[in-house]
């Protein structure tokens, strides 16, 4: 029985899908914060922004993120999908987890047709990616054309 991934689960373990989903959130409240208040003060002696003078703007900036995002994010899940789909399931073994904030990166040590790959993956910091250690054994899908492109496997489905 084929596996497939929770879209979910993409959101909150992928970097790119995570970011894809963000902005335009972090954008639409910005502009509902200005509608409601009507003004919101500006930082660091920066004029306010007014929901008069620069709602417009801030309307059409959401607008244009979101179908940015929303592209961005049907082009992660078609790939997720596609390493689910098409890609070679293999067992690596972590060889580094770097996080700086909440952007990380796992890099693994695999085989795959008697060569020996490292390949890299960016994560978003979430408990799941935080209990991933050097040495950890695996689950990975990589590409058949790339074998250096991988996903983390077991973080993009359900429990």
């Amino acid at each position: 029985m084929r596996e497939y991934p929770s879209n979910l689960k993409i959101i909150k373990n992928d970097l790119f899908a995570m970011i894809s989903t963000a902005v335009p959130i972090v954008s639409w409240l910005l502009f509902f914060a200005l509608w409601y208040f009507k003004e919101i003060p500006g930082r660091r002696g920066n004029e306010p922004l007014t929901f008069q003078e620069d709602g417009s703007f801030i309307l059409i900036a959401s607008l244009v993120l979101t179908a940015i995002g929303v592209l961005f994010l049907w082009r992660r899940f078609q790939d997720v999908k596609q390493y689910f789909e098409e890609g070679i399931d293999l067992t690596g073994t972590i060889v580094e987890v770097r996080f700086i904030k909440d952007r990380g990166s796992v890099v693994c040590s695999y085989e795959y047709e008697n060569n020996t790959y490292t390949g890299k993956t960016r994560v978003h910091k979430t408990k799941e990616t935080k209990a991933l250690s050097p040495g950890d054994k695996v689950n990975l899908l990589c590409r058949k054309e790339n074998p250096k492109k991988i996903i983390l496997k077991d973080l993009f489905l359900e429990a």
